[in-house]
């Protein structure tokens, strides 16, 4: 089971917003751009808290304008089968509004807020059902009300919510709807049913009763006297208030050392380092952190499949190392038949090879939060190894999904040569938001061209001509070998601009950069040679030739910075 299609209008940040998520749903994009006002309004119509017109404020709605409804409508792929007085619908979704009353009623005044949480077909509307029974006789009705969403129902559409702090409270068996209340409910059931064989008794017993003799024997230690005085007054008066003797034996009252309902729900996370124990709400973020997410790893193993997991910023607490060994995980629960949503600010946490897993959110004041999507891109066998191995020792390319602006190169010598280029210029790429995105060859192009034009992340793209002239002084194996490597790059170039719907955001160099700008830096050492010649004497033709990528992607001529006493050394690169 999975969130098919979420529509989200006039809440918080958000305008009108509709999207289709994916199994892994990552939602990037700069601070207060919307990201998680998104995950609040899934867990407010799916999450732990019941919702009504309480559960919102002036502050929840856009632009506090209260005139403008809230809605918040998530529709999954698999429906619920149900029966209303006769009538069997099947629900798919969940519609939530929230909105004034125009005029005053008899319990409210206009002005006053009111909420209707409602049953969603597959198409995504309101469910009819009768309501009433049918009378005798009679088979259909000429009214019908819309299908109220009960807590049972909401229960079989589950969203497991990780918030950014990683309170392990609101994840304790305490909490009703936590993943681990969830998990021992199972537990619990198994609990009240099992029996099992007690040596010396006549018959097996049930595993619960049997329990519950054991610990009322350990609790008879605790009933000291005070503490029977204590129960013993409670109770009397107690009696008293319902006017009844205290000698009655009608009515027992007295303190239980646990919920006889659910023994499960009042266990404690314990953590015991060094000989010294601790409760799980007692220890340090980091250990409250890694508990919870282990908690909903736990879940969704167990669950086998239907979890919908919402994280905030997952990356929080975790060095590099494990931010990418967890983004493996989330990526893992997804494919095993859950859907996970997050928020976050690292490239460890998106994958350019799956740009369907990624939502940029971005917010304007005229149209609020947005959400921008991408579908799935085309890779070759040979493209998509060769980019699996590169991708694994070089996580950066991720980093074109935050960025503002980009700068599509093919190799490291463009990789490294722009940033030393723009420094010149006093322009901090960091600062600006601005990525130098090596692709790992020329025929990888076209595919970043896609995402980026699809996310709508400007951008401009730089690469080598490649086509040589033929010597005739060469030998004819070499003369057919370079002109089969030409007809190979004029048909690369000629893919590469088709994919470019706006052709000013490409440049060239002719036959590459490094003959086109005149410096040659040999199969050797190529990244210093390159740093070392735009560190250098570089005419103002070349430097301008240079420059015109980046003007036309910054959309500014850019102001010459170059200084006239070189101290800085280029870095040895080892």
């Amino acid at each position: 089971m999975r969130i098919e299609r979420v529509v989200i209008k006039n809440y918080r940040s958000i305008r009108d917003l509709a999207f289709e998520p994916a199994s892994l749903c990552a939602l990037i994009g700069e601070n207060n751009a919307g990201k998680s006002n998104i995950l609040r309004a899934l867990n407010l119509v799916l999450g732990e808290t019941w919702p009504s017109d309480r559960s919102f404020t002036d502050d929840d709605f856009y632009q506090h304008d209260r005139s403008n409804e809230i809605l918040i409508q998530v529709v999954f792929d698999t429906g619920v089968e149900l029966e209303r007085y006769g009538k069997v619908v099947k629900v798919f979704g969940f519609r939530l509004t929230c909105g004034q009353y125009k005029r005053a009623t008899k319990n409210k005044k206009a002005g006053d807020l009111k909420s209707e949480f409602i049953c969603l077909n597959q198409n995504g509307e309101a469910i009819k059902v009768p309501s009433k029974p049918y009378a005798k006789g009679q088979e259909s009705r000429p009214y019908s009300v819309n299908l109220n969403v009960s807590a049972d129902l909401r229960e079989q559409f589950p969203l497991v919510y990780v918030d950014v702090w990683r309170d392990y409270s609101s994840h304790s068996p305490s909490s009703r709807w936590s993943a681990l209340n969830r998990l021992f409910r199972n537990v619990n059931d198994e609990f009240g049913r099992e029996v099992i064989d007690v040596p010396g008794a006549p018959h097996p017993v049930l595993r619960k009763e049997l329990y519950e003799r054991k610990v009322e024997e350990l609790f008879n230690l605790l009933r000291t006297q005070s503490f029977l005085d204590i129960e013993a007054r409670v109770r009397n008066y107690a009696l008293e208030q319902l006017g009844l003797e205290p000698s009655s034996d009608d009515v027992r009252i007295d303190f239980q050392p646990f919920d006889p309902f659910n023994v499960y729900r009042n266990m404690e996370v314990v953590i015991t380092e060094g000989g010294t124990s601790h409760a799980a709400s007692e220890v340090g973020a980091g250990y409250q952190s890694s508990l919870v997410v282990a908690i909903f790893r736990a879940y969704q193993e167990l669950q086998k499949g239907n979890a919908i997991i919402a994280v905030e910023e997952p990356e929080g607490y975790l060095h590099p190392h494990r931010q990418r060994f967890f983004y493996k995980v989330l990526r893992d629960i997804a494919r095993q038949g859950n859907q996970v949503f997050y928020t976050t600010h690292s490239a460890n946490f998106v994958d350019v090879m799956h740009p369907e897993t990624v939502n940029i959110v971005r917010k304007s004041k005229d149209t609020g939060t947005k959400v921008s999507c991408c579908p799935p891109q085309q890779w070759s066998p040979t493209q998509r190894e060769e980019f699996k191995l590169l991708r694994e020792f070089d996580p950066e390319r991720s980093e074109l999904f935050f960025s503002k602006y980009c700068l599509l190169v093919e190799g490291d010598t463009e990789k490294f040569l722009f940033p030393a280029l723009l420094k010149q210029y006093g322009i901090d790429a960091d600062a600006i938001g601005l990525s130098v995105v090596e692709v790992g060859g020329k025929s990888n192009l076209p595919i970043f061209i896609n995402v980026l034009q699809h996310f709508e992340i400007p951008f401009v793209v730089i690469h080598d001509v490649d086509v040589k002239e033929v010597d005739a002084k060469w030998s004819p194996e070499r003369q057919k070998k370079q002109r089969e490597e030409n007809e190979f790059h004029e048909a690369l170039n000629s893919k590469i601009e088709s994919a470019i719907l706006n052709k000013t955001r490409l440049f060239t160099f002719d036959p590459d950069l490094e003959e086109d700008c005149g410096f040659n830096v040999g199969k050797n050492d190529k990244v210093r040679r390159a740093l070392e010649f735009v560190q250098g004497e570089v005419s103002e033709d070349v430097r301008q030739r240079l420059s015109k990528p980046i003007e036309r992607l910054l959309g500014r001529k850019l102001e010459s910075n170059v200084p006239t006493d070189r101290t800085e050394e280029v870095p040895v690169l080892k």
